[in-house]
């Protein structure tokens, strides 16, 4: 199995390891969190081209099977990176007090913070 038959498997792989990076760069810093939205529209397009093929293969469910797991997944890490960019002040704000705060009631109002801002961001003027 060499030639055109292997090339929508190996595509429908690459679909999944940059859908699984997708899901790991989109939780970092600003940086990673755009790299990551890029894996995972790398991991669609990925995805599509190995379904469009399918027809020179020769394992059709793995194939399948693998670029429905790489949308998915893809487009989870799509859409909780484009939650972060679109929040990333808030998101920014939390992570840095988690990351300075040493008690339990200092996380707590890290968290209670980052509600009323989003709570200010999502229902502006409900106060």
């Amino acid at each position: 199995m060499d030639g055109p038959s292997r090339r929508p498997l190996n595509t429908a792989l690459l679909a999944l390891f940059a859908a699984g990076a997708s899901m790991f760069m989109t939780s970092g810093p600003l940086w990673m969190t755009v790299a990551g939205m890029v894996a995972g529209v790398a991991g669609i397009f990925f995805a599509v081209v190995a379904l469009v093929r399918l027809r020179l293969a020769e394992r059709r469910a793995v194939i399948v099977f693998s670029a429905l797991v790489a949308m998915a997944v893809a487009g989870f890490g799509l859409v909780t990176g484009g939650v972060r960019l679109a929040f990333w002040d808030t998101v920014s704000t939390y992570e840095r007090c988690m990351t300075d705060s040493v008690t339990i009631s200092g996380q707590a109002g890290c968290q209670q913070d980052m509600e009323n801002n989003l709570e200010g961001i999502l229902l502006p003027g409900l106060e």
